[in-house]
């Protein structure tokens, strides 16, 4: 059987196009979802390429959670916190939504500082709840406009604020840079509701790798697109809330990046998976969303390893000085967060109070010690002047 994908057949061989998609359609192993796309009923052929994704994502998996073991707790908590900044930047700036690391990191730290960077406080919110491990339903159509309301309602538009029952109750078309129509929203809201509602069906269905659920999941969403605004950031989200559950949960931080950087791809396929040339097949996206998967985790993987020898270079430059658990909370800070650790984070570990942490701070040569300052203070280590010891 040929793994040629079935929009490429149809403008090359008919003939060997409808046997091949009725040898994908037909076959075993295939996936039949009971929504139309372009009125075809959509299905996923589980190519071999397909499982041979999903066996290296897990092997990367296995080796990010033995990584991840190994590293101090405050170094891991760290790095989450700026892994979350990270992604809530990027899932912003693909939609074109302006947003700053440090307007971002503001409403981490809760400082309510501007008018401004009380927008993403919803969206902030949901991402911290991957690290919390917080379980939030995804079972029924009430629950993905909850998730909806808790990301988005406090800072759409009025204009663009979902007017149906649950969704919007118009249409919506995607328009591309030339302004041409590139999709068209599922409508009327019934059609949206019902189409929500299968998805939601396949999403939990645990027949199915659960890899395979959220790519396929992640497409359908965005074919859906059940609302006005906020629908890419809104899949993205589910996505890095469902990977973060069956993958180690900083793989939840890294996929916008990693959308980004595979962008046209990314788009590519969700533009092949509506030809009606596909005939509803979704395994060329699935293909694509996994290797997006799969990327993550090996920049994840990469990123770690290299965090983690420096560590280990350093500490040992910093393992004779006096007050060496001092110095490592800073080398840390310095290694695995954007501004450094706070005096509360430096007293809960060594267990000592602000006035002698604060003396043992003033007794580091100044050019070792960097400060950082908003409403609160932040230390961390000079790596620089560390490198001249």
């Amino acid at each position: 059987m040929s793994n040629i994908p079935l929009y490429k057949l149809y403008h090359s061989d008919k003939s060997a196009y409808e046997k091949q998609y009725n040898e994908f359609f037909n076959n075993d192993d295939t996936i039949h979802i009971d929504i139309h796309v372009k009125d075809n009923e959509a299905f996923i052929y589980p190519t071999p390429d397909i499982y041979k994704t999903i066996i290296e994502i897990e092997r990367t998996d296995k080796q990010i959670n033995a990584l991840t073991s190994e590293l101090p707790e405050i170094a891991l908590k760290q790095y989450t916190v700026k892994s979350l900044i990270g992604e809530v930047v990027t899932t912003n700036d693909i939609e074109g939504v302006r947003s700053t690391r440090k307007e971002i990191g503001a409403i981490i730290d809760s400082i309510p500082n501007s008018k401004k960077s009380k927008r993403f406080t919803g969206l902030v919110n949901k991402y911290k709840a991957l690290a919390s491990g917080d379980v939030i339903s995804l079972k029924t159509c009430s629950d993905v406009r909850k998730i909806y309301d808790d990301i988005f309602i406090e800072e759409i538009e009025e204009t663009d604020k979902p007017d149906g029952e649950l969704f919007r109750a118009k249409s919506v078309i995607v328009e591309g840079d030339n302004g041409t129509v590139i999709h068209t929203g599922l409508e009327p809201e019934s059609a949206i509701n019902l189409a929500m509602t299968k998805a939601l069906m396949l999403l939990n269905d645990d027949r199915y790798d659960m890899l395979i659920r959220i790519s396929a999941f992640h497409f359908l969403f965005g074919y859906i697109h059940p609302f006005y605004d906020g629908n890419g950031r809104m899949s993205r989200f589910i996505s890095c809330y469902l990977l973060s559950k069956c993958l180690n949960p900083l793989i939840g931080y890294r996929l916008s990046h990693t959308i980004k950087d595979n962008i046209n791809k990314y788009y590519k396929g969700f533009e092949i998976c509506e030809k009606f040339s596909s005939k509803g097949d979704l395994s060329p996206f699935v293909e694509t969303f996994l290797n997006i998967i799969l990327a993550a985790e090996k920049q994840l993987l990469d990123t770690l390893t290299e965090k983690q020898q420096l560590y280990k270079n350093y500490y040992r430059c910093i393992s004779s000085y006096p007050d060496k658990d001092l110095y490592d909370l800073l080398l840390q800070a310095s290694l695995f967060s954007d501004k450094g650790i706070g005096y509360q984070d430096m007293i809960d570990c060594l267990h000592i109070s602000l006035s002698t942490l604060k003396t043992k701070l003033g007794e580091i040569r100044p050019e070792l010690l960097k400060k950082f300052k908003n409403k609160y203070v932040y230390y961390s280590l000079n790596l620089n002047e560390l490198d001249k010891e």
